[in-house]
């Protein structure tokens, strides 16, 4: 009877013993990429950013990305565009997604494509999901092929809706079979 409770303990006791080294390898990375940062290492103000949005820090986030993107830290303008996303500050977000777009970003002319699209300014949308798709984003091929749809482009959003289709895109496999 006590060792099936001893061996009941462990296997309770055992992932919560590594759970916990698993958070202090993490403080210890973190305290290492603080100080990497500290020294202008903009790849570990990155991760740094990452690791306190992750933990819920989301101001002290915000700082390091907009620091970042100051520095032209182009993955850090489209973080700051989705967290003003989040926070429904559209015009924000549309700021920093642009920034990222015209470094050619490609995720990020798209977010501004779907930003432009929530507006009903479906050419402004088109215009920046057909460079996100020129930049191999498949994403954007589907979200421009379905607007290609809604202006009455047919032809042009099935070519568009199939490329994304062999692309990965599944629901671009699916959009014709459902018309």
């Amino acid at each position: 009877m006590i060792k099936k409770y001893i061996k009941q303990s462990f296997l309770v006791l055992m992932p919560l013993m590594f759970m916990q080294c698993e958070k202090d390898r993490e403080k210890i990375k973190t305290d290492e990429l603080l100080k990497e940062c500290k020294t202008g290492a903009i790849e570990a103000c990155y991760e740094v950013a990452i690791v306190k949005f992750r933990s819920g820090e989301k101001e002290e986030a915000k700082k390091l990305f907009s620091e970042l993107c100051l520095k032209q830290e182009i993955k850090s303008c489209y973080n700051m565009g989705m967290i003003n996303e989040m926070d429904n500050k559209y015009e924000e977000a549309k700021e920093f997604y642009h920034k990222a777009c015209n470094a050619d970003h490609a995720a990020s002319c798209n977010a501004f494509g779907f930003l432009e699209k929530r507006r009903d300014d479906f050419e402004s949308a088109r215009s920046f999901y057909e460079k996100a798709c020129k930049l191999k984003d498949m994403l954007g091929c589907y979200n421009q092929g379905l607007t290609e749809h809604t202006l009455r482009n047919l032809k042009k959003g099935d070519e568009l809706l199939e490329k994304a289709c062999a692309g990965g895109i599944k629901e671009a496999c699916n959009y014709g079979k459902s018309r």
